[in-house]
This record gives structure tokens, sequence and C-alpha cells, in this order.
């Protein structure tokens, strides 16, 4: 069976650390990822999930190009 994360963040390395802390300050719940890309890959992998979608949380940061070459 193939699992599908429909609800995700990650940020560009530069600024994760500070993003990945806001998201733990306002939602009360710790983190599962370190904030990046690769911290999303790797739980990804360690839990089976095939494919996930990120939210876009911290949206006016990424551009289109960005995420269209994550392929999550």
């Amino acid at each position: 069976m193939r699992y599908f994360d429909f609800h995700t963040h990650a940020f560009t390395d530069q600024i994760a650390k500070r993003a990945i802390s806001g998201v733990a300050d306002t939602s009360g719940i710790i983190p599962a990822t370190d904030g990046t890309l690769k911290g999303l890959r790797d739980i990804m992998e360690e839990n089976g999930i095939y494919r996930a979608m990120l939210a876009a949380y911290c949206y006016q940061t990424f551009s289109a190009a960005y995420y269209q070459q994550l392929g999550v």
C-alpha cells in the first residue's frame, strides 16, 4: 500500500530553523522534522510515505519554481 501525507511543511534551509520554531510555538506540537526538505524526505522514507503535499505556511518565501523542484 502507498501512503500519501496530505499536510506537510518544508522550508528553505536558510529559514527552516526559525520557521519550524514558529510552527512549534504556534501549534504547541513538537515537529517531526527539522523543517528542511531533506528532513521531510527522511521522515517520509522512515515511515513508508510515498508522496506528500506541502502546506504553504510561509508561501511568500517560495517561488513556483521551488515547489516544482521539490517533487514530494
